[in-house]
């Protein structure tokens, strides 16, 4: 078995209008085109084996997104849009990562303001507290 490359992620991303391409460490493949942080919620939920080593290409990731790729295990990200605050989670985490854009935060899908997760996240220190304020919040709705 050979080991799934962010080449490979990148490219699988690339070959639709997926939002996110992950490649588990067994080479499984997973794509999903929901926006959002509720994707990598639901796979740490119900299939957080996925996550544990695996190779993820994401369009946008900002620090709901990051904290999450983190307590996962991801073993390594690209991204094209990634958030100050979502590099913040990254830094010293172990996941490998690159971007294309580095933007000072990730912007709500109207457009005039802050996204509501970049929000939430914004006074965990952690990505452990990150995932709590998350799960927490999505308990509520």
């Amino acid at each position: 078995m050979t080991v799934p490359t962010i080449e490979e992620a990148v490219a699988l991303l690339r070959s639709s209008d997926y939002t996110i391409a992950i490649i588990s460490a067994s080479g499984e493949r997973f794509t999903s085109r929901e926006r959002g942080v509720a994707t990598l919620m639901q796979l740490l939920a119900e299939r957080p084996a996925l996550l544990r080593g695996a190779v993820v290409a994401d369009k946008v990731v900002g620090r709901a997104a990051a904290a999450l790729l983190v307590v996962g295990g991801c073993r390594m990200l690209h991204t094209a849009v990634l958030s100050r605050g979502g590099e913040q989670m990254l830094r010293g985490s172990g996941v490998e990562y690159s971007y294309d854009t580095l933007t000072e935060a990730i912007i709500n899908r109207r457009g005039d303001g802050l996204c509501p997760m970049e929000l939430a996240t914004s006074s965990a220190q952690t990505p452990e507290e990150a995932y709590a304020i998350l799960k927490e919040r999505l308990a509520k709705q």
